[in-house]
């Protein structure tokens, strides 16, 4: 996909990406077969050079992306993902850590079989009785209480496994926990940190994103002291004046330089075809095809920004921003 990485490469200031970054992603890019919508994960502190990309892709197409020949935990992720076939996953490359062989990214699944108990019994059951495998045996007794005591009113909505770090990690995202119940989800969940300090800090920024999920790190013995919040907005912000006050927040908070919430205000937009300086040949012969009725064209935006809570505050930022293709049909207008 590296030819379309190119198109949107010129909208990503320098202040998220530098160089060194942007070429490693390159690289990346051109070893990974083309799909539908990928992400930059940017830290927005000051110093913080660390990204990462993101790929989102249909579970069933996991066997065309390259990874290091013989890596088990590679081998695990691949075989589940044959369990989850009509769905799409996200695959996470840590861009520092790249080699001359891909190592394994991290694999995020979604949960939408229905209950959270049917979900982990699912979850479970592929890894026990299908794959043999006991990569995930010290996180389950965590992953099933995360699960179990879930409101009513919330989803798990992806899981996410990280078995190829020098200690495996294991993710879960949680979407509709209202401010009040998030105290009580996570002290039943096992999470030992201060419930009133990051319940103030939930119902500070809460007015200031549509949707706000929270993303758990797991280990072996428990949830980890970091807690994320996403902040997810459905307007870009040349539309929402929601974004210019979480950007204040942020840099208020010492969370994100100003050079950077330019950068982030500067992203969104549209690539078309015909202004394009960079146009990826793989997309020629379709072009051509739908020309009559449909424009051919890369979006840019920001999916949500991430803050991460701990020791009673909040101690980092990033943000998400994705591009992808798409045709629409000529009567129909998408902006400039």
């Amino acid at each position: 996909m590296g030819d379309h990485l190119a198109v949107v490469l010129h909208a990503l200031g320098p202040a998220l990406v530098e160089g060194d970054y942007v070429a490693r992603i390159q690289n990346l890019a051109d070893r990974i077969p083309f799909h539908s919508t990928a992400a930059f994960e940017c830290r927005l502190g000051a110093g913080a050079a660390q990204v990462d990309f993101h790929v989102s892709l249909p579970a069933s197409q996991l066997q065309n992306v390259p990874c290091l020949e013989g890596d088990a935990a590679w081998r695990i992720l691949r075989d589940l993902a044959r369990w989850y076939a009509d769905s799409y996953c996200v695959l996470e490359y840590d861009v520092s850590a790249l080699t001359p062989t891909l190592p394994a990214p991290g694999f995020f699944l979604p949960m939408n079989c229905g209950s959270p108990g049917s979900n982990f019994l699912r979850l479970r059951g592929i890894f026990d009785e299908e794959l043999h495998s006991t990569a995930l045996g010290p996180f389950w007794p965590r992953l099933e209480c995360c699960f179990t005591h879930l409101p009513a009113s919330s989803v798990i909505h992806s899981v996410g496994f990280m078995l190829s770090r020098s200690r495996p990690a294991a993710k879960v995202n949680v979407h509709g926990l209202s401010p009040e119940e998030l105290a009580d989800y996570l002290s039943a969940s096992g999470w030992s940190g201060d419930t009133k300090a990051l319940g103030a800090t939930v119902s500070r920024i809460t007015p200031w994103a549509d949707e706000l999920d929270v993303a758990l790190d797991l280990s072996a013995i428990g949830i980890g002291a970091p807690i994320g919040l996403e902040c997810y907005l459905r307007r870009g912000p040349a539309e929402e004046p929601r974004w210019n006050s979480l950007f204040d927040y942020l840099a208020a908070n010492g969370l994100c330089t100003p050079e950077k919430t330019r950068a982030l205000i500067e992203w969104p937009g549209i690539d078309w075809e015909e202004t394009s300086a960079s146009w990826p040949a793989s997309l020629a012969v379709a072009d051509r095809y739908m020309n009559s009725v449909a424009l051919s064209y890369f979006y840019r935006r920001i999916s949500h920004i991430k803050v991460t809570f701990e020791s009673g505050r909040l101690q980092q930022a990033k943000a998400y921003l994705m591009f992808g293709h798409h045709w629409r049909a000529r009567d129909i207008d998408v902006g400039n």
